[in-house]
């Protein structure tokens, strides 16, 4: 299984994202694999660095996990957690000019990212405003299939 972590960075505008040109330019979180004997608050701050550059914002707390089952022979189930890094004033300078590095407002979601992509961001800040009744896990960035 692949385990994977992404940073929630969130501004008055909206939520920061990253290009991933290895998925055909679509959006998402920062953040990535968790690499063999890494932690996985590690990964994330890790991650978070390498993609933009920001050394002094560190997570708070996971707000969602999200499973994904494995795909025939050729993609490995993945445990994708999304920790909250928190709110910032604005994006930083260091940022501003990067074109792979923008902020995207919750509602403009689906016209950038994955649709799981899009419903692992919804579940997460769903938690920030109601951390007690959102749902935490998730299946494919969903509510979980009920077993037959």
């Amino acid at each position: 299984m692949d385990h994977q972590a992404f940073s929630l960075l969130r501004t008055p505008r909206g939520v920061l994202l990253v290009c991933d040109p290895a998925n055909g330019g679509l959006w998402r979180l920062p953040g990535g694999s968790v690499l063999p004997g890494e932690a996985p608050h590690v990964a994330q701050r890790r991650t978070l660095v390498e993609q933009t550059g920001l050394t002094n914002a560190h997570a708070v707390d996971v707000l969602v996990c999200d499973y994904t089952p494995p795909v025939a022979d050729f993609l490995p189930a993945t445990l994708a957690m999304v920790w909250d890094v928190g709110m910032i004033p604005d994006v930083p300078p260091v940022l501003v000019a990067r074109l792979d590095v923008q902020v995207i407002h919750p509602d403009q979601l689906a016209e950038y990212a994955h649709q799981q992509e899009t419903r692992r961001i919804r579940s997460a800040l769903a938690v920030l405003r109601a951390p007690y009744t959102a749902p935490r896990y998730r299946y494919r960035g969903a509510d979980p299939e009920p077993e037959s």
